[in-house]
C-alpha cells in the first residue's frame, strides 16, 4: 500500500494532481483506500486489476524493445505512418 504523498513523489507529479487521479481511480473501482488516522493508503482493488496492469506493463516493455528505430506504433501493433 502507498499513500498519496509517496505515489506523487514516485511518479513525479504534484500531490494535488495525484489526489485528483486517485479520486478518479477510486470512483472507477480501480483502487481502494484505507484510512489510518489522517493518512490514506491506496492499493489496487483486486487481482483482476493487478493482472491487467501487469499484462499492460509487460506488453509495453515488449513493444518498447521491438520499436528500436523510434517509429511510433499504433494501439493494435501496426506501424503508424
Amino acid at each position: 500500500m502507498y499513500d498519496q504523498c509517496d505515489l506523487a513523489l514516485l511518479l513525479g507529479v504534484s500531490e494535488s494532481a495525484m489526489s485528483h487521479q486517485l479520486r478518479l481511480l477510486r470512483d472507477h473501482r480501480v483502487v481502494t483506500r484505507r484510512r489510518a488516522g489522517r493518512v490514506a493508503h491506496y492499493r489496487l482493488a483486486d487481482g483482476h486489476i493487478r493482472h491487467i496492469l501487469a499484462d499492460g506493463t509487460r506488453h509495453r516493455l515488449e513493444r518498447g524493445s521491438a520499436a528500436t528505430d523510434g517509429t511510433p506504433q499504433d494501439p493494435v501493433g501496426e506501424v503508424a505512418g
